[in-house]
C-alpha cells in the first residue's frame, strides 16, 4: 500500500506539470513597430503596406507559438522573419530586427532605404476628349498634380518599384482621384529618380450640359456691357462637358483662371475694365459675368413713374468718374413729357460696401441735397433729404439685372411705384 501511495504521487505530480505546461500562455497576435532612419520618411500609406507583409510573415511564424520558447528562440525567429524579406523586399536593407515576446508580441524592424531613391515625380495628363477649358485648368495645374504625387513617391528606393508598384500606382491613384472628382483615372509610371508619371482621366457621373449667362455691371449701361456677352459665351462654353463633381470641388480657381484670362484681353486693359466670375454648376450651369470700369461710371436709363402724383417719365444720363471708393460726377434726367431736362453736379463715396452717401448740387436753383443708400442682400432703402426741409423722399426696392422697382414716398405723402430700366 505504501508503494502504491507513492506511485499515485508521482503520477500525480507528472499530470500537473503536464496541465501546466499545456495551458501556458502564448503568442495570441503580432504588433509590428516599422522604423527608418532619422530624415527619412515613407508616404504613409506605403509604409504601413510594408507593416502588413511584415505583420503577415510574422503571425504566421509566431501566433500559436508559446511565450517562452518565443523568447527562448528569438533569435532564430527573427532570422528566420529576415530571410524571408530580404528575398522580396528589393530596395530595403533590415538594419535591425527585435522581438518582445508576449501575448501581443512586437516586433521591431529598422529599414534602411537603399540608394538610388525617388526624388521627384513628374506627371503629365494625356486626355482626349475633355472640355477645352477643363484641359487647359488641368495642365495650368500640372506642377500642383506633380506635387501630390513626389509627396507620395518621395525616398521610395527606385529599387523596390519593382515589387511595390502596383502598391504605389493604388495608392497614388487613390490620392489623385481625391484631387480629381468626377474622373476615373488610371496612371502609367516611368520609374527612375524623376520619376515620370502619365495620367490617364475619363469622365463620370453628371457634366455640364449647357450654360446661362449673365453680364451686369454697376458702371456701365446694359448696351455697352450686351457687347461682351458673347465672348463671355464664348469663352464660358469652355465649360461644357466638366464633371460636376470636378466644377463644384475647384469651383474657385476656375472662376479666378476665367476671369484672368478675360482681364487680360487686350480691350479690357485698353479701356480700364475689370471683370469678376461667379459660377452655380449643374448640368445647366450659371455663369455670371459682373464687368466694371476702374476710372468711369456711365449710366443710361428710363425712369417710369405710376401714381397720381407721380413725377413724368425721365430719361436719365449720368457720367462718373472714379477715384477709390469715391465718385465725382454730373447726371442729368430730361423730363419726356415736357423735354426740359435737370442738371445735377455731385459727389458720394462708398462708406462701406454696401452704403453709399451722395451730395448733390441743382445747377439751376443752387439747392444742395443729400442721398443715402443701403443694400442687404436683393432689397435696398433710399432716403434723398436737405438742410431746409428735412427729408424729402423715402423709398424702398429691388433690383433684379437691368431693372430696379422701387416704392417711393414724399413729404406730402404722396406715393408712386418707379420703374427704372438701365439701357
Amino acid at each position: 500500500m505504501k508503494r502504491l501511495g507513492w506511485i499515485c504521487l508521482l503520477l500525480l505530480i507528472l499530470a500537473s506539470s503536464a496541465m501546466a505546461f499545456e495551458t501556458e500562455e502564448k503568442v495570441q497576435s503580432v504588433r509590428v513597430e516599422l522604423l527608418l532612419p532619422p530624415g527619412r520618411s515613407l508616404y504613409p500609406d506605403l509604409q504601413e503596406r510594408i507593416s502588413l507583409s511584415f505583420k503577415s510573415v510574422a503571425e504566421k511564424v509566431l501566433v500559436g507559438q508559446r511565450i517562452t520558447t518565443v523568447g527562448t528562440l528569438s533569435r532564430t525567429f527573427t532570422g528566420t522573419i529576415q530571410k524571408v524579406f530580404d528575398m522580396v523586399l528589393r530596395g530595403f536593407e533590415i538594419e535591425k530586427l527585435e522581438l518582445a515576446p508576449g501575448a501581443e508580441t512586437v516586433l521591431k524592424i529598422t529599414l534602411v532605404p537603399q540608394e538610388p531613391l525617388i526624388g521627384e515625380a513628374k506627371l503629365k495628363i494625356a486626355a482626349t476628349g475633355l472640355a477645352p477649358g477643363l484641359l487647359q485648368f488641368l495642365e495650368e495645374n500640372e506642377p500642383l498634380f506633380s506635387q501630390v504625387a513626389t509627396e507620395v513617391l518621395a525616398g521610395v528606393p527606385v529599387a523596390a518599384l519593382d515589387w511595390a508598384e502596383g502598391v504605389m500606382l493604388g495608392v497614388l491613384e487613390q490620392v489623385v482621384s481625391t484631387q480629381l472628382p468626377g474622373f476615373g483615372v488610371h496612371l502609367d509610371l516611368k520609374v527612375g529618380a524623376t520619376t515620370q508619371i502619365v495620367l490617364h482621366l475619363t469622365p463620370q457621373g453628371p457634366v455640364v450640359r449647357s450654360l446661362a449667362v449673365r453680364v451686369s455691371s454697376s458702371t456701365l449701361p446694359a448696351t455697352l456691357t450686351q457687347l461682351f456677352t458673347s465672348h463671355a459665351e464664348s469663352q464660358a462654353h469652355s465649360l461644357v462637358g466638366i464633371p460636376l463633381a470636378f466644377l463644384s470641388h475647384y469651383k474657385e480657381q476656375i472662376q479666378d483662371s476665367f476671369a484672368r484670362e478675360l482681364n487680360n484681353h487686350p480691350t479690357m486693359r485698353k479701356w480700364g475694365l475689370i471683370s469678376s466670375l461667379g459660377l452655380e454648376p449643374g448640368e445647366v450651369t450659371a455663369v455670371k459675368l459682373t464687368l466694371d470700369s476702374r476710372y468711369l461710371r456711365l449710366g443710361l436709363g428710363l425712369s417710369l413713374n405710376i401714381g397720381t402724383s407721380a413725377p413724368s417719365p425721365a430719361l436719365l444720363t449720368h457720367y462718373g468718374f472714379l477715384w477709390g471708393r469715391q465718385e465725382v460726377f454730373l447726371e442729368n434726367a430730361l423730363a419726356l413729357t415736357t423735354l426740359s431736362g435737370s442738371w445735377q453736379l455731385g459727389t458720394s463715396w462708398q462708406v462701406a460696401p454696401q452704403t453709399r452717401v451722395t451730395s448733390l448740387l441743382q445747377l439751376a436753383d443752387r439747392q444742395l441735397q443729400f442721398r443715402f443708400v443701403h443694400s442687404f442682400q436683393q432689397y435696398s432703402v433710399g432716403l434723398v433729404s436737405n438742410f431746409n426741409q428735412g427729408l424729402l423722399e423715402l423709398s424702398m426696392g429691388t433690383q433684379t439685372n437691368n431693372l430696379s422697382v422701387e416704392l417711393v414716398g414724399d413729404l406730402e405723402q404722396n406715393y408712386w411705384l418707379r420703374l427704372t430700366a438701365q439701357i
